[in-house]
C-alpha cells in the first residue's frame, strides 16, 4: 500500500517535469529553423496564356524557278563542270556524256551520206553522157536522112532513143537524190542525238544540288543537277498531314537560319494528299527576303509549323521543369517554402511548356535556383 503511495506521488512530480522538458525542446527546434537561411530563388506567377505548340522542320532554299537538269540519252558521264553553289549561264556547257554507240553510229552515217552522194554525182555523169549519145546519134541521122542514106523511121527511133536516155536519166537521178536526202536526215538526227551528249543549263542560276558523279552511268531522264533561278526563294517543308490541314495560304511562319538569324516566310502553296508510307504533305514557302537577313539559295532552313490553333492554357518555363524517374515535376512557392509538385506536360513552345494537370492559376513557380533547393525548404524570392 505504501509503495502504491509512493508511485502516485512520482507519477505527479513528473507529468510537470515532461511537458516543461517538451517545451524546452520545441522551442530549440523553432529557434534553430528560423535562424537557418532561406534559399534565395527566382519565382514567376502562373497564369493562363495563348499557347500554340509548334514542331521545327528543315529544308534547303531553291528559286521559286527551278528544274532538273536530266539527259535525254544513255551514257556514261564524261565530264561536269559545275558543282553545288557555282552560278551558271543560260545555254552554258555543263555536263558531256560519253555514249561509244553515238560515235559510231555519227561516223557510219556520214560514209553513207557522202557514198551516197558520190552516187548521186556519178550518176549525173553517166546518165548525161548518155543523152549526149543519144543526142549525137539522133543527128548523125538527120544527117544521114538528109543525104538519103536513112529513112524518116531511122529519124524518129534516133529521137525516141533520146527522149528514152531523158526519161533514164531523170529517173536514176531522182532514185539517187531520194538516196542522198535520206541519208543526210538520217545523218542529221544522227547529228542532232550527238549533240544531246552535251547538256547544257536552261537558264541562268544557281546549282543547287549535283546528283551524280564523272564516270558514272546515267539513264535518260535520271537528273544530273538541281538548277534554281535568282528572284523569289521557295522552301519545301515535308510534313506531317495533321499539321498542313492547319495552316492557311499566306500564313506567316518563322523561319531559322543555320547561323540562327530569324526571319520569315509565308505559306505558297500545300498539298496534304500523299502516298507515302509516313502519311506526310508537302508544304512550299516563300520569303520576301528583306535586306536583313535574307534567304539565299541553298541555305539550310527551319521553319516551325503549329502543331495546332491557339488556346488558352497553363505553361511554365521549360527550365523550370524537373525529370526523376520517369516523373516531372517542378516547385512552386508557398509562404517562403519550397513546395514539390508532381505535374502532367503537354507540348512545347517557344521555351515554355504546356502543363496539362498539377499546378492552378496563380501558384508561384520557381524558374532559377531549382538545383539548391528540397521539398519543404525555406526560400528567399
Amino acid at each position: 500500500m505504501l509503495k502504491k503511495k509512493y508511485l502516485l506521488i512520482f507519477a505527479l512530480v513528473s507529468i510537470p517535469f515532461g511537458i516543461l522538458l517538451a517545451i524546452s525542446n520545441s522551442s530549440d527546434k523553432i529557434t534553430a529553423s528560423t535562424d537557418t537561411p532561406g534559399r534565395k530563388v527566382v519565382t514567376t506567377p502562373i497564369t493562363l496564356v495563348e499557347f500554340s505548340p509548334q514542331s521545327p522542320y528543315c529544308g534547303f532554299a531553291v528559286g521559286a524557278q527551278r528544274a532538273e537538269i536530266v539527259p535525254e540519252i544513255n551514257g556514261t558521264i564524261q565530264k561536269l563542270f559545275k558543282n553545288e553553289g557555282d552560278t551558271v549561264r543560260t545555254g552554258e556547257t555543263i555536263a558531256i556524256i560519253d555514249d561509244s554507240t553515238i560515235d559510231a553510229q555519227a561516223s557510219g552515217l556520214a560514209q553513207v551520206s557522202s557514198d551516197s552522194q558520190k552516187t548521186y554525182d556519178d550518176t549525173k555523169k553517166l546518165y548525161a553522157q548518155k543523152v549526149d549519145e543519144a543526142k549525137a546519134a539522133l543527128k548523125k541521122s538527120k544527117v544521114s536522112y538528109d543525104d538519103g542514106d536513112a529513112t524518116r523511121e531511122d529519124v524518129k527511133l534516133a529521137e525516141e532513143a533520146v527522149n528514152s536516155a531523158k526519161r533514164a536519166r531523170d529517173l536514176q537521178i531522182s532514185a539517187a537524190h531520194i538516196q542522198v536526202s535520206s541519208a543526210e536526215s538520217q545523218r542529221s538526227v544522227a547529228d542532232s542525238y550527238a549533240q544531246k551528249r552535251i547538256i547544257r543549263a536552261p537558264f541562268s542560276g544557281t546549282i543547287t544540288r549535283r546528283h551524280t558523279t564523272t564516270g558514272s552511268f546515267v539513264a535518260a531522264g535520271t537528273p544530273i543537277y538541281s538548277l534554281s533561278a535568282p528572284g523569289a526563294i521557295e522552301i519545301e517543308f515535308n510534313i506531317p498531314q495533321r499539321i498542313i490541314t492547319n495552316l492557311a495560304a499566306n500564313q506567316k511562319i518563322d523561319l531559322i537560319k543555320e547561323n540562327s538569324a530569324i526571319t520569315s516566310g509565308f505559306v505558297y502553296a500545300k498539298n496534304p494528299f500523299s502516298n507515302s508510307a509516313d502519311s506526310n504533305g508537302i508544304v512550299r514557302l516563300r520569303t520576301k527576303n528583306p535586306l536583313e537577313n535574307p534567304v539565299l539559295i541553298g541555305d539550310y532552313i527551319c521553319a516551325k509549323f503549329p502543331l495546332e490553333n491557339p488556346k488558352e492554357a497553363l505553361a511554365v518555363p521549360e527550365n523550370s521543369i524537373l525529370h526523376e524517374f520517369g516523373d516531372s515535376f517542378i516547385f512552386v512557392a508557398q509562404d517562403s517554402i519550397a513546395r514539390k509538385k508532381n505535374v502532367t506536360t503537354g507540348a512545347t513552345a517557344e521555351g515554355r511548356t504546356e502543363i496539362l494537370s498539377g499546378l492552378q492559376p496563380g501558384e508561384i513557380v520557381i524558374t532559377q535556383g531549382l538545383n539548391e533547393i528540397d521539398d519543404n525548404d525555406l526560400i528567399i524570392y
